[in-house]
């Protein structure tokens, strides 16, 4: 039995849909996304540099790009983030700011100036060390920032995600010394792939395969595709 759905009509190509088999920067018609790709050759990839743009690619006024690509490996998955700190320690025995020992509960002290990188309360924070472990069920959040500090918290608190800036400080997993290195990753959105890499060029989609996605752009190296078009 067939279903009338406008659900499915706006999703799957009824919009329209190009073939395209050049190697020139590609877009979608004015107000629409690119929702589906069918490669017709055995020898399609996309180019290393923007072969896919997310739609989902955005520029904040801190010139803060956040990609999600087609690909996520691990290290650029977990590790790249929107913002990067690579020198946040607790301050320990310069400023009083020891997290669980005594100081602060939740401070960290900053070789940057977290406003102007972007960092807002309510982001997604770790490091690549002990001090804030990365966790995908228990992650620590940012509850109050200024220009060299930062307060976390964890979502271990019922409505953390509308109000982080009201729920208690938590301690980290470790103490830093006075100018100890630990990088640092914020994120506004906790979705896997923020900072995911790029596949590539080496990468090909073999022919009568369809991947489907939201992008804004495509880049063919090399190969023939039909590009379909959708809300």
């Amino acid at each position: 039995m067939g279903q009338n759905s406008t659900e499915v009509a706006y999703q799957f190509g009824q919009f329209g849909s190009m073939l395209v088999d050049g190697t020139v920067a590609f877009y979608p018609p004015r107000g629409l996304s690119i929702v589906a790709i069918t490669s017709l050759d055995s020898a399609t990839c996309f180019a290393a540099s923007l072969g896919l743009v997310s739609e989902l690619n955005t520029d904040n006024p801190a010139d803060i790009s956040v990609s999600n690509y087609i690909t996520t490996e691990a290290a650029g998955g977990h590790v790249d983030g929107e913002i990067t700190d690579a020198d946040p320690h607790n301050d320990d025995g310069g400023g009083g700011n020891i997290i669980g020992t005594g100081g602060v509960t939740g401070v960290i002290t900053t070789a940057a100036d977290m406003l102007a990188a972007g960092v807002k309360v309510g982001m997604y924070v770790h490091t690549t060390g002990t001090m804030l472990p990365y966790s995908l069920t228990n992650p620590f959040i940012v509850k109050a920032v200024d220009a060299t500090t930062f307060t976390v918290t964890n979502k271990d608190v019922s409505n953390l995600h509308s109000t982080p800036a009201s729920a208690p400080s938590v301690v980290c997993g470790a103490a830093k010394a006075n100018g100890a290195s630990e990088p640092c990753y914020f994120y506004s959105d906790f979705g896997q792939g923020v900072g995911g890499v790029e596949m590539d060029a080496s990468n090909v989609i073999p022919s009568g395969l369809t991947i489907f996605g939201r992008w804004t752009s495509m880049t063919l190296s090399a190969g023939t595709v039909i590009a379909y078009f959708g809300k």
